[in-house]
């Protein structure tokens, strides 16, 4: 059952499709007249009626009666053909859609997107008529500000669209047991616990049952409530660990192998960035990833930010749209998520802080594993009604001057910082870019920094001190040539070894990072930690 069913699931067999008689020949041909109905269940009474030119954009989420939850529509129309005949459809969509003729796919923007401003940008491609009635079909999963919508139906032929354009491998996330939300998710604190928060529908009584050679670990609620967090600290002879969620005693989980993490054991993780895809996108990319044999090697995964492109619907989005998807292709793996600034748009950032941050509702925290130490920092974003970029940068500029001096961190061999934002050396900064300078300004020893890992440009770079004072590698994201890279990272042979990664298991780059004590007293980093700003 593919996502866009899924979220029809209720009510989905009701959907009425409009006629709207073609004559003979394709000239002038008339406006297309939509059945509109959303993932919530809400159906539009009216025709949504469209012509493809930029004055009559619909948006789709601001018509009457839809919810803040609606992020998918399904549009359909009948066109009626005396012949059969090829024609051209002209398509411009806030964000993603796709496009099917008589039940079959025959144009799909769900990897990179509508490319442009909907309204400016417009996809235009064939479609073949059948003599008799034609069903068109679109699904339109909505963008940050809107779901606008707009197609026309065309005389002329138009070239058929590339092989990337037309489909994509598709594949299914496992759906969780009522009442759970979502499947849970499994992420990993500073200090090595593993904590599985989970989100149910209504409130009530969870427990977590982990077991570890034998050996059960029970951890009950005291009092019904729809989120829950449960915590396991994994010990140096734990070899396999599983967890079960009850709910009011009842399994809402099948028994989940944990890969737990010894810090003391060389550090091996998988780090992804940027997914703020569409969901069916997304979920391809977390299946070929996920079916990596690196993947099967790391002890946790790094999210590097910008998860969603905004915190609207979160449950949707998130628990979800991600959630799902990742518990699926990456059973087991802790998490680490880092804040990127698309999870400070929306209404809800502090509903992300409460899921990716720390139990102490932070989002820069410290932490080791292996030979390896790493600092995490949030970038932010701009300044908001839920964002303070000014105090988040004193609080970060404080918390970094003492992770740099602390033993565990000058002890170790490797040093990674964990940021979303970053800058490229031929582009102009941004808001969260200058964020990260301003928290670096100034900052003594940054120099023993080993390696900067980042996301935020969308391009996969491996930056040698050029940018900052500390070598730098990014991942590909939306918008890039292939929307999506991944990082493998792990100590070896005494150096920490990077590979980059295409879904497809391409490999792009690798290199290595040379082992190193901090001296007694590093040297400076200067006046900045970032080079060429003054």
């Amino acid at each position: 059952m593919s996502i866009f069913s899924r979220f029809m699931i209720s009510g989905a067999a009701g959907i009425l499709a409009m006629h709207a008689g073609i004559p003979e020949t394709f000239r002038n041909p008339p406006e297309l007249a939509f059945r509109v109905q959303f993932n919530d269940g809400t159906r539009i009474a009216t025709p949504v009626r469209c012509d493809g030119e930029k004055e009559r954009m619909t948006d789709l989420a601001a018509l009457p009666g839809v919810s803040t939850k609606a992020r998918f529509a399904k549009l359909t129309a009948t066109i009626s053909s005396a012949t059969e005949r090829t024609a051209g459809l002209r398509v411009s969509a806030d964000w993603w859609f796709d496009c099917q003729v008589n039940h079959e796919r025959i144009y799909s923007t769900m990897v990179q997107g509508n490319g442009g401003a909907p309204g400016q940008k417009f996809h235009s491609f064939p479609c073949r008529f059948k003599k008799g009635d034609n069903e068109i079909t679109f699904f339109v999963e909505r963008g940050v500000d809107s779901m606008k919508f707009s197609c026309q139906l065309l005389e002329s032929q138009i070239a058929n669209p590339s092989a990337a354009e037309c489909s994509f491998p598709r594949y299914e996330a496992s759906l969780p047991e009522l009442p759970l939300v979502a499947q849970p998710l499994v992420l990993l604190e500073k200090d090595g616990s593993l904590v599985i928060r989970a989100a149910t529908r209504t409130a009530v009584k969870m427990s977590a049952v982990f077991c570890s050679q034998g050996k059960i670990t029970r951890s009950e609620e005291k009092d019904p409530t729809v989120f829950h967090a449960f915590s396991y600290l994994p010990q140096a002879t734990d070899a396999n660990v599983s967890y079960q969620l009850y709910a009011d005693g009842k399994a809402v989980t099948k028994e989940i192998m944990l890969r737990p993490v010894n810090p003391k054991c060389p550090a091996r993780f998988w780090v992804l960035g940027d997914t703020q895809h569409s969901q069916a996108y997304r979920t391809t990319l977390l299946a070929q990833y996920g079916a990596n044999r690196r993947v099967r090697e790391a002890d946790f995964v790094i999210h590097i930010g910008d998860i969603d492109s905004t915190t609207d619907d979160f449950e949707g989005r998130y628990l979800a749209g991600f959630g799902n998807a990742y518990a699926t292709f990456f059973s087991g793996l802790p998490l680490v998520a880092l804040r990127g600034n698309h999870e400070w748009v929306g209404k809800h950032p502090q509903i992300w802080t409460r899921w990716f941050g720390t139990s102490e509702g932070k989002t820069y925290w410290s932490f080791r594993r292996g030979a390896t130490a790493f600092i995490v920092l949030d970038s932010a974003g701009k300044k908001s009604q839920h964002c303070d970029p000014a105090t988040l940068i004193a609080e970060q500029r404080e918390f970094l001057r003492r992770a740099l001096k602390t033993p565990e961190f000058r002890a170790a061999k490797f040093h990674i910082l964990l940021v979303h934002a970053s800058k490229a050396p031929d582009a102009q900064s941004d808001a969260p870019a200058d964020n990260l300078a301003a928290i670096l300004k100034g900052i003594e020893g940054l120099d023993a920094i080993d390696l900067m890992i980042a996301g935020h440009i969308h391009r996969p770079l491996h930056l040698d001190k050029g940018v900052y004072v500390f070598p730098a590698v990014t991942m590909a994201g939306p918008g890039w040539k292939h929307p999506s890279s991944a990082l493998f990272v792990e100590e070896r042979s005494g150096d920490l070894r990077i590979e980059a990664y295409l879904p497809d298991g391409t490999v792009i780059d690798t290199f290595q990072v040379k082992s190193r004590i901090i001296p007694e007293r590093s040297r400076p980093a200067g006046k900045e930690g970032v080079r060429g700003k003054n």
